[in-house]
C-alpha cells in the first residue's frame, strides 16, 4: 500500500507499485527497520501504519506536502551506511512521527502553512532540516525510550506555527542532552500534585547514591533553564546551595520546560516509567544511609 494513502489523497509521484527501487519502497523499508523497537514484525509495522484510506478523512490532499518530506528523507537515509541498531532507531522514529501525523490528519488538523515546508534558493526547506535532525538524534539515542518522543516532536512541529525552525533546533539540542529519567521528571514536575513529593530538603544528610543521582539530574535541568524551585514565600530561586537544597515538591517547569513537555509529548510516557523515575523524590521514600 503506498505512503500516499497515509499522508495524502492524490499521488503526485506516479510510481508503479512493487518496484523495490522506488522512493516509496525506500521510505517503507525504513519504517520496517524499526519493527523490533516499535514492537511488531516488519510486515505488521507497515500494515498498522499504512492501513486504511486516510484520504477520505483529510479532504483535498492535506498531507501531500508531508508525504514529499518523508519520501526525500527515506531516499537520503536509505543510502547512508548505518549500523543495524542505528537503522532500527531511525526506522522507529519515522514510524512514530508518521503515526502521530496520521492521527492529526484524521482529526482534521492541517500542516502549518507559514513557509516551513518551502525551500529557499540553494537550501532545503526547514521541514527537511528538522526531520533530518530528528532522525540523526534518533540514530544516536542509546536510551531507546527517547525515540518515540523525537518522532512525536516532528509531528507536533509540522502542525504548529507557534514554534519556529530555529527554536525547534534548540529543542533538539536540549533533548539530546537529557536522559530518559530527566524526561520523566519533566513530566512529573508538570503535575506536582499527582505525586506526594518530598517537601523537605536533605542538606547535611547522608543519602544513597541513587537519590543523589536523581537530584543531580534535576540540578542539571535548572542549569538548562527547564526547571526552577519556588521558595516558601511564593517567589522563586534559580540557584541551589548544594543538591540537598532541592525540595521536589516546590519544583516547577519554566516556560521552556513547559514547551519541551508539550512538543515532545512527554505526557505519553508510561506510568511505570514515571514511577521508577520519581521513587527517590517521594515524601515517604527512605533515601538516608543508616
Amino acid at each position: 500500500m503506498p505512503l500516499t494513502l497515509l499522508l495524502g489523497t492524490r499521488k503526485r509521484l506516479l510510481i508503479p507499485q512493487g518496484n523495490p527501487d522506488t522512493d516509496y519502497s525506500k521510505i517503507e523499508r525504513i519504517i520496517e527497520w524499526g519493527g523490533e523497537i516499535v514492537g511488531a514484525t516488519s510486515g505488521a509495522v507497515i500494515g498498522t501504519l499504512l492501513g486504511g484510506p486516510i484520504g477520505a478523512t483529510i479532504g483535498a490532499g492535506g498531507g501531500l506536502i508531508l508525504q514529499e518530506v518523508f519520501v526525500k528523507a527515506g531516499t537520503e537515509f536509505s543510502q547512508r551506511v548505518l549500523a543495524p541498531r542505528e537503522r532500527m532507531r531511525v526506522g522507529a522514529a519515522t514510524y512514530y512521527a508518521i503515526e502521530a501525523i496520521k492521527r492529526k490528519l484524521e482529526g482534521e488538523e492541517h500542516p502549518r502553512d507559514d513557509g516551513f515546508f518551502e525551500a529557499e534558493l540553494g537550501f532545503r526547506s526547514k521541514a527537511d532540516e528538522i526531520l533530518e535532525g530528528v532522525l540523526l538524534k534518533s540514530k544516536d539515542a542509546f536510551e531507546e525510550k527517547k525515540i518515540v518522543h523525537l518522532g512525536r516532536f516532528y509531528a507536533n512541529v509540522a502542525f504548529s506555527k507557534e514554534i519556529s525552525a530555529e527554536r525547534s533546533s534548540l529543542f533538539l539540542y536540549l533533548f539530546e542532552r537529557l536522559t530518559f529519567r530527566q524526561l520523566c521528571l519533566i513530566q512529573v514536575i508538570s503535575q506536582p500534585h499527582r505525586y506526594r513529593l518530598r517537601a523537605s530538603e536533605l542538606s547535611n544528610k547522608r543519602i544513597i547514591p541513587e537519590a543523589w543521582a536523581a537530584l543531580q539530574e534535576i540540578y542539571e535541568m535548572t542549569r538548562m533553564n527547564l526547571v526552577r524551585q519556588e521558595i516558601a514565600s511564593g517567589g522563586q530561586v534559580d540557584l541551589f546551595w548544594g543538591l540537598g537544597a532541592i525540595a521536589p515538591q516546590r519544583l516547577r517547569l519554566t516556560s521552556l520546560g513547559l514547551d519541551m513537555n508539550l512538543y515532545f509529548s512527554l505526557n505519553e510516557i508510561a506510568k511505570e516509567d514515571l514511577e521508577i523515575a520519581v521513587r527517590y523524590l517521594l515524601e515517604d521514600s527512605n533515601v538516608e544511609l543508616p
